[in-house]
C-alpha cells in the first residue's frame, strides 16, 4: 500500500494482508481500528502495538516485515501515540538517518533476541524496557516525558538528550559513547554509574547547569593530548555543583575519571584543618581510572550560596584533600565568590573546603630546670589549635637545634612527643643545654621559647678521724672534698 496523502482507518475491526508493506510518501496514516497481517502480525490498538510470531505460521516470506525501515519508512517522521510497543525475538525496529519517531507516552519494549537498529532520531516520553543482552542504541534517543525515564540497564548509547523536568534515572551501569545534552532535568544514578565517552570517542556533555546534571557518580573519559577546562557536571539531589579540571602535560592513555559530590552531614573532619563554623558544606570525589602522562593538574569546585555555613570569607577558602588516610594541604589558585581552584595537584582523592582553622599557638612557655646530679628533670609545655597539634622536643647542645628521640643522649629522654619532656638522670655533660617544643598541624605550627638545664654535681666530704676533745675545747678537723667547685661553706 502507497499513501501519497492522509488516510485514516477507523472502527474497530481487523485490516488484514498477507504481506503487508506500507510506505507513507507525503504525510499522515491514522489507525483508529486494527491492522493485521498474515506474515508478522501487527495490532495497532488503541493502547497498544505489538510485533509477533504469527499464530500458526503461514509460509510467506517475512524477511521485508521484519524490518521497520520497510514496514513503516522513518526517514520522515512518525508519531505513535499512547500504548506500548512491543519486539518480540527474532523482529527488528529500524529507524533510518534523518528518521525521527516520536513514541508519545509508549514504552519500547524490546524482548531478548529482538533487534533495533537506530541510526535516526528516538524521541519517547516513557520507558525504554530492554531485557536483550545487547542493549546497543545509535543515532540519538531523546527523553522528553513529564514522569521521571530510567534508561535500560547496562545499556549503550550513541547520543541521548534528556528533556524532562522529572529527570531519568539509572537502575544499572549505561554509557554515551558519543553526545550527551542537558535541554532539562538530572541524571539520577543512585549507586550506579553513568559513563561518558570512550577511548576512540572522547564524549560530549553540553547543557549542563542549575536543575540539568547528572546526580551521583559520573565516569568520563579524558582524551588524549592538551586537556583543559575539562567538566564534571554533577551535583547532589537539590544543587549543580561542578568541577572542572586543567591538566598540565599532555595527556596519554585510555583513562577516565570517576567524580561525584554530597552534601556533608556536619563540618568537615576536624583533621582537616577547616574551621568548624566556616566552611563550605561540600565534598567532591574525583579518582583517576587510568589517566597518564600529566604533570599536575589544578581542579576548580563550584558550590552555591545555601552552600556557605557561617559566612565564610570566600577570599580565604582553602581546598583540602583527603586520600582515605592523610590529610594535605593544596596550594590556593582562583578564588570567586562560588568557586575556588587549587594548582598542582598529582593525585585525585576527595575534597572540602572552608576557611583554615587557626594555626596552634603555644599556651603554656617551658621554665628553667635545675637538678642535682642522679636527679630527673621535667620540661612542660602546652598549645592550643585544631586538629590538636603534634609535639617534638628539641635540644640544643651548642650546635643548634635537633629533635629528640629514643638515642639522643644515651636514651635519657622520654615523652619527647607529649607535652611533658622526661630526662632520667641526666649528666652533668648535658647541663646548659636548650629545651624548646615545637607544635604542628596541618595548618601551621608554633615554637616554644627556649627553656635552660642545669645539673649540679654531687659534693662528697670526708672528715679525718681526730683526738677526742672536752666540750668547750679545741680541735682540728680536716674535711676533704670531691666534686663541685669551690669555695664551699661548711656548717
Amino acid at each position: 500500500m502507497f499513501i501519497r496523502q492522509n488516510q485514516t482507518f477507523f472502527g474497530n475491526g481487523n485490516w488484514k494482508s498477507k504481506m503487508l508493506v506500507i510506505k507513507i510518501i507525503w504525510c499522515c496514516l491514522v489507525f483508529a481500528g486494527s491492522v493485521k497481517a498474515q506474515a508478522p502480525i501487527i495490532d495497532i490498538l488503541t493502547n497498544s502495538l505489538t510485533i509477533k510470531e504469527p499464530a500458526g505460521g503461514g509460509g510467506e516470506e517475512t524477511d521485508s516485515l521484519l524490518n521497520f525501515h520497510s514496514l513503516l519508512n522513518f526517514n520522515s517522521f512518525a508519531t505513535l501515540q499512547c500504548g506500548s510497543i512491543t519486539i518480540n525475538s527474532g523482529f527488528a525496529m529500524i529507524t533510518k538517518y534523518g528518521g525521527t519517531v516520536e513514541m508519545g507516552c509508549y514504552n519500547l519494549v524490546l524482548k531478548p533476541g529482538s533487534k533495533l537498529v537506530h541510526n535516526g532520531r528516538l524521541r519517547t516520553q516513557a520507558y525504554l524496557l530492554d531485557t536483550r543482552a545487547t542493549k546497543t542504541y545509535g543515532g540519538t534517543v531523546i527523553f522528553n516525558g513529564t514522569t521521571v525515564q530510567n534508561m535500560p540497564s547496562e545499556a549503550a548509547f550513541n547520543n541521548f538528550t534528556l528533556d524532562n523536568n522529572a529527570g531519568s534515572g539509572l537502575p544499572g551501569n549505561s554509557g554515551i559513547s558519543g553526545k550527551l545534552t542537558f535541554t532539562n532535568g538530572k541524571i539520577t544514578t543512585a549507586n550506579n554509574r553513568l559513563t561518558v565517552g570512550f577511548p576512540g570517542n572522547a564524549g560530549i556533555i553540553t547543557g549542563a547547569g542549575t536543575g540539568k546534571y547528572i546526580f551521583g557518580n559520573l565516569r568520563r573519559h579524558v582524551p588524549s593530548g592538551t586537556v583543559v577546562n575539562f567538566s564534571l557536571p554533577i551535583g547532589d539531589s537539590g544543587n549543580y555543583a561542578p568541577a572542572s579540571i586543567d591538566f598540565e602535560g599532555a595527556v596519554a592513555g585510555t583513562g577516565f575519571l570517576d567524580a561525584s559530590t554530597l552534601a556533608l552531614t556536619g563540618p568537615p573532619p576536624v583533621a582537616s584543618g577547616l574551621s568548624q563554623t566556616k566552611y563550605i558544606n561540600r565534598k567532591w570525589k574525583v579518582d583517576n581510572i587510568g589517566v597518564t602522562g600529566f604533570t599536575s593538574y589544578s581542579p576548580e569546585f563550584t558550590f552555591v550560596n545555601s552552600d556557605k555555613i557561617g559566612t565564610p570569607n570566600t577570599a580565604l577558602l582553602v581546598i583540602r584533600k583527603f586520600d582515605g588516610s592523610t590529610w594535605s594541604t593544596t596550594t590556593n589558585g582562583t578564588r570567586t565568590p562560588n568557586s575556588t581552584e587549587a594548582l598542582g595537584i598529582t593525585t585525585f582523592s576527595e575534597f572540602y573546603i572552608g576557611e583554615a582553622a587557626p594555626i596552634p599557638s603555644v599556651v603554656t612557655q617551658p621554665d628553667d630546670v635545675t637538678v642535682c646530679y642522679s636527679d630527673d628533670a621535667v620540661f612542660i609545655s602546652s598549645a592550643s589549635g585544631e586538629p590538636m597539634p603534634a609535639v617534638q622536643w628539641q635540644r640544643n647542645d651548642g650546635a643548634g637545634f635537633d629533635n629528640i628521640d629514643g638515642t639522643t643522649d644515651g636514651g635519657i629522654y622520654s615523652d619527647f612527643n607529649t607535652d611533658t619532656l622526661k630526662l632520667s638522670n641526666p649528666e652533668v655533660s648535658v647541663s646548659g643545654y636548650l629545651y624548646r617544643a615545637i607544635y604542628t598541624n596541618i595548618n601551621g605550627s608554633d615554637t616554644s621559647d627556649a627553656a635552660i638545664l642545669t645539673v649540679n654535681p654531687l659534693i662528697m666530704a670526708f672528715s679525718c678521724q681526730t683526738d677526742d676533745i672536752c666540750q668547750l675545747g679545741n680541735a682540728e678537723v680536716t674535711i676533704e672534698v670531691s666534686g663541685g667547685t669551690a669555695p664551699f661553706t661548711v656548717t
